[in-house]
């Protein structure tokens, strides 16, 4: 009978999760984010026999860009099958925050995670497709072969462990928060208890952390691209994390507001471990490492997300594992100190969680109902459609065209190649890390395969001035590359509703 019962609560539990990627599927938002649509790109190009960081630049680590091309490859390069992916990662995850909670925690308190996690997610989606969304079972994945190993210790599970700590730093580096806590843990079994029986299992965790981390480095130095790699995800990111000296605090209650009831119980969580913490607990119980896990990983995931104080929703979503989880703690405190009340209070309050994303979603089923099955994916409603028409108009399929600025989202869309890696060209302005080589780099790549159309996406929120600016307002560093532009193209006007501004190749 409980067998049967979790099987529905885990099919509940899936439907809900695709209902909240529903406003993200392609028909609804047809035109992908801007990150989103860099990782697109890439991906098509991996499909192309293109290789990241040295034919097309990015930061992120190395994963995503494969994820983009599985999905693109799946629905012959249609969006559908990264958003199918996007729905499977997710789902899995839900289930993985569900079945830990459920043997630890108990199963009305897992119904109150698993609602946590499912309206946090749909507070952080923000378009989707990101590295944080792919790492969610992953993270999960940590805590289960975690919490599991250390009752029964299993040289499988701590291997496991170590691959996925490992992809998910693939991901994103600083999405390492669980990983990096579980394999304190274990140090501080080994060289501090001196319990030395545990030292083939933190082997086994480096083990399959090494394992992953040196055959994808294998990979990327076969295709003479290991340095840039390294380069672009780490010493990258590093300037980058350090280059806005805005408020940290503010950031972190940015994701607080955000995420609101989920962080509000996940705090409460939390607070009820650090008051158990000095009490000894059974080292062999899996419950005990869950909270020990927990306890120290909520400051770290809230320490790391700060870090480069910016306010992008999809960075809270690192959150989710462990701030579910927490919440299902104080759901466990609740049920055991006022049965009767908490049992109430619990159950309507996972009611409300899990629905309340639900009224996010009904205008994306209205669409589908009305075209009675899956709707076409059609540009005509957003504002690209003007900047499409303009592309197919004066460019052929062959032709290259660049969009300057950050701004790659009809890059992939539109079926045109960047004339150049940097196809999107954010780090040409980031001090520390731009140098001399990579602008002549960008401008001979520029000159040889001359672009049809150059498209000024910096109308707003951009580090890099305008093609239009004065030489006086233009880093020394890039003024080569605008003199370039200024003398080989003529400016076209100003698109409808984008408002960027076109530049045409000179005969």
């Amino acid at each position: 009978m409980d067998s049967i019962r979790d099987r529905w609560g885990e099919l509940v539990l899936a439907v809900l999760v695709l209902l909240v990627l529903l406003p993200v599927s392609p028909p609804i938002q047809q035109v992908p984010t801007t990150d989103s649509s860099v990782f697109i790109y890439v991906g098509s190009q991996v499909l192309e026999g293109g290789i990241p960081y040295v034919d097309v630049w990015d930061h992120k680590g190395p994963l995503i860009y494969y994820i983009n091309a599985l999905g693109l490859w799946l629905t012959g390069s249609s969006r559908w099958g990264v958003w199918l992916l996007e729905v499977l990662f997710a789902t899995v995850a839900s289930w993985l925050v569900l079945n830990i909670a459920r043997k630890y925690l108990g199963r009305i308190a897992a119904l109150f995670a698993a609602a946590a996690f499912v309206y946090g997610l749909q507070q952080v989606l923000h378009g989707g497709n990101f590295t944080e969304e792919y790492a969610l079972p992953l993270q999960l994945g940590c805590i289960a072969c975690f919490c599991a190993g250390m009752q029964k210790p299993q040289f499988g599970l701590f291997v496991l462990l170590g691959f996925q700590a490992a992809l998910c730093f693939l991901l994103r580096p600083n999405i390492i928060g669980i990983p990096f806590v579980a394999m304190a843990l274990l140090l501080h079994r080994v060289f501090i208890r001196k319990e030395t029986q545990w030292a083939q299992m933190l082997g086994a965790a480096i083990l399959g952390g090494l394992a992953v981390i040196l055959a994808v480095s294998a990979y990327f130095w076969s295709q003479g691209a290991f340095v840039a790699m390294w380069d672009a995800m780490l010493r990258y990111n590093l300037i980058y994390a350090f280059l806005n000296n805005g408020d940290r605090l503010a950031s972190l209650g940015f994701g607080f507001s955000l995420l609101g009831p989920t962080m509000v119980t996940a705090l409460g969580g939390w607070v009820l471990l650090a008051r158990q913490a000095r009490q000894r607990g059974d080292h062999s119980a899996g419950r005990y490492w869950l909270s020990a896990l927990l306890l120290f990983a909520l400051p770290l995931e809230l320490a790391l997300t700060a870090l480069p104080s910016r306010d992008y929703q999809h960075y809270f979503m690192s959150w989710l594992p462990v701030a579910s989880l927490l919440a299902g703690v104080l759901a466990t405190w609740l049920l055991q100190t006022w049965p009767r009340v908490g049992r109430l209070a619990v159950g309507l309050g996972a009611l409300v969680l899990a629905l309340f994303p639900l009224l996010a979603v009904r205008p994306a089923l209205a669409v589908f109902q009305q075209a009675g099955g899956l709707p076409p994916v059609v540009f005509s409603t957003t504002p690209y459609q003007a900047s499409l028409e303009y592309i197919y108009s004066h460019t052929a399929p062959e032709d290259t065209i660049l969009f300057w600025g950050n701004n790659l989202s009809l890059q992939w869309i539109s079926g045109r190649q960047a004339p150049t890696r940097l196809a999107y060209q954010s780090p040409l302005a980031v001090a520390g890390y731009v140098t001399p080589e990579m602008v002549s780099s960008f401008l001979a790549e520029l000159q040889t395969n001359s672009p049809q159309l150059i498209l000024d996406t910096t109308i707003r929120n951009n580090p890099l001035p305008a093609l239009s600016q004065p030489a006086s307002q233009i880093p020394s560093l890039l003024q080569p590359i605008y003199a370039y532009v200024a003398e080989h193209y003529t400016e076209a006007g100003e698109l409808y509703q984008t408002e960027w501004v076109v530049y045409e190749r000179l005969p």
